[in-house]
This record gives structure tokens, C-alpha cells and sequence, in this order.
């Protein structure tokens, strides 16, 4: 499991990849990432979009909003977004899940920014294993 936090935007990342024993999509995956404790989809459906971020991944991105109380000293309501990933290639699983917590002016760019360039820019190595014939084979 990665996990990052930036105190200054009050934002959080985290990814997890991990195999399974059969065949997956991304159903399956995000019911095993909710298994194992990952997280579940907050706030209101803002956006949800089916893509193959990363390349060759089956993968579901859903961005959900919670709009809190006004904020006094700034006169602005705070936001917290969340947008998840879940992810199926043959038989491994993704998990990944930004939240930030700002003001609703800053929490698009926030948004735009992990989607396109954190998400969107994700490269994985490979899972195989090299593997080596038996003499004799």
C-alpha cells in the first residue's frame, strides 16, 4: 500500500495493488478493495467515468463531493471530493483513492490535476515472473 498526505491542501492518496486467484473485473475489484477495508465511494456522484487508466486496465473512476458548513473567517463552504479508481487486468486488482478537503474554487483544479496527471500518468511494472524451463524441456 502507498500512501501520501499533503498537510498544506489537506489532501491524501493511497494505491493498492494486489493479485487474485480468478479472473476479475472491476466489480469484483472494488467489492474486494470494500473486503478489505480499502474504502467505500463518500459523498454525492459528482462524475464517474469507465476507463483503462492504467494502460490495459478495466477501470471505473468515480468523484463524489460532500459540501460542508461556511466557513466564517472565509465566507466559503469547505468541500470534500473524493475520486476513487478501481481497476481489473486479468487477475489483479487497483485501488486508488484521492481526498482533499478546500474551498469549492479549489477543489476542481485539485481534481483535475490527480485525474489527469497522477491517475492518468500511472505506470505499473509488470507481475510476471520470469520463469525458467526445467532441463531437459
Amino acid at each position: 500500500m502507498l500512501r501520501a498526505t499533503h498537510e498544506g491542501t489537506h489532501s491524501k492518496v493511497e494505491l493498492v495493488i494486489w493479485r487474485e486467484e480468478e479472473l476479475v473485473n472491476r466489480q469484483k475489484c472494488e467489492d474486494r478493495a470494500r473486503e478489505k477495508g480499502y474504502g467505500e465511494r463518500a459523498g454525492d456522484e459528482v462524475d464517474t467515468e469507465i476507463t483503462s487508466v492504467p494502460q490495459g486496465w478495466d477501470t471505473l473512476v468515480w468523484i463524489g463531493a460532500d459540501h460542508g458548513a461556511s466557513d466564517a473567517k472565509r465566507g466559503e463552504a469547505e468541500t470534500t471530493a473524493n475520486l476513487y479508481a478501481f481497476a481489473a487486468n486479468v487477475r489483479k486488482c487497483l485501488y486508488f483513492h484521492f481526498s482533499t478537503n478546500a474551498a469549492p474554487s479549489a477543489i476542481s483544479e485539485r481534481l483535475a490535476f490527480v485525474r489527469l496527471r497522477v491517475l492518468g500518468d500511472l505506470r505499473l511494472d509488470s507481475f510476471d515472473v520470469p520463469r525458467e524451463h526445467a532441463p531437459g524441456r
